[in-house]
């Protein structure tokens, strides 16, 4: 069911259909993307962050209905920040650091995940997918000279040419053809952009399947992740519990052997589960039922998401259980990939096999975060009687030995370093480091003084290149200016100078100086104490293949 969410307008965008010469779109597109999710619209606004026009199409009129992907890391804040739309996303969304979790009655799991005051951003922020969706599109809207969204056009075909691809779509019962230089397939999970080129996901799908549901209810309670192993209220069953805006709130449980899914999303069956369990939480307040669906956990992915002149991202090339929230925000971490590697191959700047890092990449991204997604999947929703009798023993003894909860830890998203990545640069000066990010990893989150005043690193890199630098006699060196004016020859870089004293001296280990070459989408591709004149612009020619 999808009833109308309380506090959130849908509006219905216009069918439009080109002009079209003989049934074919005469413009020839820059990029096309198909999808206009969350990950669509955020490959066009990473996109057009770096001058690229492209064109999103969008089989429905709106924006989605329920509540779906609601749980953003703070990795992806920090990217919606470099894209210039954050605001919109913590004014509205829940900050949350942590949960509980119970077996039956009882707590056997309390944790909090790293938030200190090297933070600026909360570890999650729950905020319903519409929502997103919205913000998004009111960001590619500040670029309507780059970005066009074009609303109930489906793809139905894909053909790779010499030299680039063309789509066949059909929007509003007239089909026609369009043409770019790459195609993005962000259509979801059942992705037609894949089913044309005949791929096909590989990996395990989980037999178990879960009702989602949202209900509008003033429930009194803290945003925080909520699990129940077999409650009191239904008996076998597992359930979690969120908090979102407007006085929402999810639930997520799982549904017994032999319960049919079509007859368990009636809302006959789906009210007597959510009312028993408010009941067993003591919550005696009216409610209301406004969404329901139904989810069932996989991990499987393409073997390689690029393919000629086409890429996937976001659910069309993988899929994660829900467990650990590692799909959208994977999805965001694929754009935030992508779009600059694709904005230097289509400048020139860059070799085409440049793309080919992406699918390494963000492949290896994939295989980490299932990992952590299937051992919190086969706890959740066992897919034998042995994980059963695994689970309940751990559940049964955390109370008494609480080293056992950590079995219990739902381990949530967090940025994944690319370790040997090609694009990485491997110096004369990485064995003296002992600390701070190593080549392929993200760059940490720290406070800054710069020029006198407190700031936050993740604030100060941009949509380029940027050479984060601390030199602890206070002067900068002559070889440090000339290997700056050299990399800037084969592209612009930003130079970020970190005075000394602060907490960057210890994450960044700057003892003996530290000079780091961050990649546009955040990962740092070099580091050295000290660099001679060639050194950054060889580990950019390095990073742009």
């Amino acid at each position: 069911m999808a009833e109308t969410a309380p506090a959130f307008e849908h509006v219905e965008h216009a069918i439009t259909v080109p002009p079209l010469d003989s049934g074919r779109e005469a413009k020839r597109h820059r990029v096309l993307i198909a999808g206009g999710g969350p990950v669509g619209l955020a490959m066009g606004l990473a996109l057009a962050r770096h001058g690229v026009p492209s064109l999103i199409v969008e089989a429905d009129t709106t924006v989605c209905t329920g509540s779906r992907a609601i749980c953003l890391s703070r990795r992806t804040l920090e990217i919606l920040d470099r894209w210039g739309t954050l605001d919109a996303f913590v004014n509205k969304g829940l900050p949350w650091t942590g949960g509980r979790s119970f077996h039956r009655d009882a707590l056997v799991l309390q944790f909090e995940m790293p938030h200190d005051t090297d933070q600026r951003l909360a570890p999650m922020t729950n905020l319903q997918q519409y929502y997103i969706e919205q913000y998004l599109l009111d960001a590619v809207g500040r670029y309507p000279e780059l970005v066009e969204v074009r609303w109930g056009t489906r793809v139905t075909g894909v053909a790779q040419t010499d030299n680039g691809v063309e789509v066949a779509l059909e929007a509003g019962g007239a089909p026609y053809k369009a043409e770019a230089d790459y195609l993005i397939a962000c259509d979801g999970a059942r992705s037609q952009v894949r089913q044309s080129l005949g791929l096909r996901m590989e990996g395990t799908a989980y037999e178990a399947r879960y009702v989602i549901v949202d209900i509008e209810i003033d429930a009194g309670l803290p945003t925080e992740r909520l699990a129940w192993f077999d409650p009191p209220s239904t008996p076998g069953r597992t359930m979690l519990m969120h908090r979102q805006p407007d006085d929402l709130w999810r639930l997520d449980y799982q549904l017994l052997p032999g319960e049919d899914p079509d007859e368990m999303l009636l809302e006959r069956n789906v009210v007597p589960v959510v009312e028993a369990h408010l009941r067993m939480m003591g919550i005696d307040r009216p409610w209301r039922l406004v969404w329901s669906s139904m989810y069932r956990a996989a991990a499987i992915s393409l073997a390689d998401y690029r393919a000629g002149r086409v890429l996937f991202a976001g659910d069309a090339a993988h899929l994660t259980p829900i467990f650990g929230v590692r799909g959208l925000n994977s999805g965001f971490e694929d754009a935030f990939n992508l779009a600059w590697k694709l904005a230097h191959v289509l400048d020139g700047r860059a070799a085409e096999t440049l793309l080919d890092s992406y699918s390494l990449e963000r492949q290896r991204a994939w295989q980490v975060n299932v990992a952590s997604a299937m051992k919190s999947t086969e706890f959740m929703a066992p897919p034998s009687r042995g994980y059963v009798l695994m689970r309940d023993a751990v559940l049964s003894l955390a109370r008494a030995h609480p080293a056992l909860s950590t079995l219990i830890n739902p381990r949530q998203s967090s940025a994944v370093s690319y370790d040997a990545s090609p694009l990485s640069t491997i110096t004369r000066d990485e064995v003296s480091f002992r600390a701070g990010p190593a080549p392929g990893q993200a760059v940490p989150e720290c406070p800054l003084r710069l020029d006198s005043e407190a700031t936050f690193l993740t604030q100060r890199l941009s949509d380029g290149f940027v050479v984060l630098a601390a030199f602890p006699s206070g002067e900068v060196p002559a070889g440090f200016v000339a290997a700056c004016e050299e990399a800037r020859r084969r592209t612009p870089l930003a130079v970020v100078l970190v005075e000394g004293g602060g907490r960057f001296d210890t994450l960044f280990d700057v003892r003996a100086g530290a000079v780091y070459l961050i990649r546009p989408d955040g990962h740092v591709a070099a580091r050295w104490r000290a660099v001679d004149r060639s050194d950054l612009a060889d580990a950019i020619a390095r990073c742009l293949a």
